[in-house]
């Protein structure tokens, strides 16, 4: 079902979580709808949907504000390890933790470099997810410093999660010291579990 979804041109967004999309929707600003197999699709899809200017909406008093205005976890990766790191998302949002993920979070049409330095600002925790992919990467070294330089003047949460073959002195020295998580030859599903489970209380 998933496919065809995506055939028709539509995005899975498993950034958001649960309370976010049901928030949304007292403001009328979704329908909601279930089926039960593929013949309800081509069905339910002829009147599922409207497609309206977003300022002929706002006029009527529909809430068209972007997602993600909650402080959101960031999660810094290498483009190389986007597959694993996507599958993390929908554990965080089962802990009602929403994700800034670049996939989801930049409108078509933004500024890339503009749009996730948003994000690093807007969000009041970061996952560094370190790989030899995301050491090479000199928009993850970016990335680390941004969070470096928070992480001296506010109070912002950092999780590190390592691949078993990365060592501790290939991070910037100010995050040496932060308890990271190693993977330990175990699937991103187990890592993500972890992660789930740490972050919800630190």
């Amino acid at each position: 079902m998933i496919g065809l979804f995506e055939n028709a041109g539509l995005v899975l967004r498993n950034d958001l979580t649960f309370f976010m999309f049901m928030n949304s929707m007292k403001d009328r600003r979704f329908n909601s709808c279930a089926f039960l197999g593929e013949q309800d699709i081509d069905l339910k899809f002829e009147n599922m949907f409207d497609f309206v200017e977003i300022e002929d909406l706002k006029k009527k008093g529909y809430y068209m504000q972007p997602f993600g205005k909650e402080k959101q976890v960031f999660i810094s990766h290498s483009s190389k390890d986007k597959k694993d790191v996507e599958m993390i998302i929908p554990y965080l949002n089962g802990q009602d933790l929403p994700v800034w993920f670049d996939k989801y979070s930049i409108p078509v049409g933004a500024s890339i470099t503009e749009q996730v330095q948003r994000g690093i600002e807007e969000s009041d925790m970061v996952i560094f997810w370190v790989t030899d992919n995301f050491l090479n990467s000199n928009w993850c070294q970016m990335e680390m410093k941004a969070y470096i330089s928070r992480m001296i003047q506010e109070n912002i949460r950092i999780c590190i999660v390592m691949d078993d073959d990365i060592e501790i002195k290939k991070l910037p020295l100010f995050l040496r010291d932060i308890k990271h998580i190693r993977r330990d030859h175990r699937s991103v599903i187990e890592v993500a579990e972890e992660i789930a489970g740490i972050i919800k209380h630190m």
